[in-house]
């Protein structure tokens, strides 16, 4: 008798044992993957500079003679060795800088937008293990006061599956975005659809400006968001193309991007089709454009200068 109780509760410990579900695995904050597609290839290429130049094609017209229909746009960035972007300058029609630093794993610890204003930005971090989940506390760099919280959720592989952030240009004002990942069977990054949420005084103010009734307004407001979905292509484990569809206000104000790779996983040209004409406005007197770029196309131009 005492033998047969010995085989039953050696079966319980073996059929308890089959039973067990695994410790999920420890993601410790230098584990996180933000989904930085580029960055490897940044690195692998050893870029430091890339240069970005906006071409309209092609029925271009001014409709103020303040500028000429052959203003371009064009912008810098530049990178440290392990692929971080550590400046953004764009000239042209909406002139800006941004200037970016890191702490030791790769967070960003300053920030700095300059245009006809400067905003200077230090964020902090907290980060939730068992949640996976990283907190990122904004606040004004003199007053050191809290502006606003955003926050990165990370499946068990360490992979960003969503995030809200915010762009802090003008002392805390800009789009707040929620942004989701998916991955496909290769554990590639596949789609990134990023959310722009409006808050109601963001949302009365483009309704002025794009001189709407408060019953729009309402709709809108309901409606409550601005969408950019992109889609990752790839061909033997690497980048080739991706496709853009940004989805505004109005549906004839919708457009689609599509980006080029080449071989070693570097940009070549962006092409943005639109469906309606584009207007550009001055900065101080958004009632005046500056020109109409009609129902056409926008190609940027991608190159690149490596560190020595």
């Amino acid at each position: 008798m005492i033998k047969y109780i010995k085989i039953v509760l050696v079966l319980l410990v073996v059929l308890n044992s089959c039973h067990t579900v695994p410790d999920e695995p420890i993601i410790g904050l230098e584990d996180l993957d933000f989904a930085d597609v580029e960055r490897e290839y940044i690195v692998a290429n050893k870029i430091c500079t890339m240069f970005v130049s906006a071409d309209y094609h092609h029925r271009i017209r001014s409709v103020s003679s303040m500028r000429s229909p052959l203003d371009t746009l064009a912008y810098f960035y530049t990178y440290d060795t392990n692929g971080r972007l550590l400046t953004e300058t764009g000239v042209g029609l909406w002139s800006h800088t941004l200037r970016l630093e890191y702490d030791s794993i790769g967070l960003v610890k300053y920030r700095r937008y300059f245009t006809d204003f400067l905003a200077e930005f230090i964020p902090t971090y907290e980060y939730i293990q068992e949640k996976r989940m990283l907190y990122q506390y904004w606040r004004y760099w003199d007053l050191g006061i809290a502006i606003d919280t955003c926050f990165f959720i990370f499946d068990k592989k360490g992979r960003i599956i969503e995030s809200e952030e915010y762009e802090h240009k003008d002392c805390g004002q800009g789009n707040h975005f929620k942004t989701t990942y998916t991955y496909n069977s290769d554990g590639k990054l596949q789609n990134k659809t990023e959310t722009i949420l409006i808050n109601k005084d963001d949302l009365l103010y483009l309704i002025e400006w794009i001189k709407k009734d408060w019953t729009d307004a309402e709709y809108w407001l309901k409606r409550n968001s601005l969408i950019k979905s992109t889609e990752y292509y790839y061909t033997n484990g690497k980048i080739d193309s991706t496709i853009t569809a940004n989805f505004l206000f109005k549906i004839e104000w919708n457009y689609t991007s599509k980006t080029y790779y080449d071989h070693n996983g570097l940009r070549v040209r962006t092409v943005n089709i639109y469906n309606s004409p584009i207007l550009c406005y001055y900065l101080y007197d958004q009632s005046v454009p500056i020109k109409e770029f009609e129902k056409d196309t926008l190609i940027y131009y991608y190159s690149y200068k490596k560190y020595e």
